[in-house]
């Protein structure tokens, strides 16, 4: 499962890498970040597990991490749904004995 500190750690290095004048690195940095933070955000919104209130994503990331948090929430809340019908059909039909002779 990723982690949001493993995005944020590449964030870092983007900003020390476009400090230092090496743009074409440091955007390579921020891409590393961002596909980080799309998993980790996925992971955390899917298994509805939200961040401690003193923790928010790097603004390089934030808008990243609210997307897929939510895309995870709602794949979560989709498969539920499809789990309840899928219960809720199983058990309106009448139990099937088949007979092998």
């Amino acid at each position: 499962m990723a982690y949001l500190y493993e995005a944020e750690i590449h964030v870092a290095r983007f900003r020390l890498l476009l400090g230092l004048g090496l743009s074409q690195e440091a955007e390579a940095e921020l891409l590393q970040a961002l596909d980080a933070c799309a998993d980790a955000a996925s992971n955390y919104g899917y298994h509805g597990m939200a961040l401690p209130e003193h923790v928010r994503p790097s603004p390089e990331i934030v808008g990243v991490w609210e997307h897929f948090y939510d895309d995870g929430a709602s794949w979560a809340q989709s498969e539920a749904e499809d789990y309840a019908k899928m219960i809720a059909f199983t058990e309106s039909q009448p139990t099937v004995r088949r007979f092998h002779g």
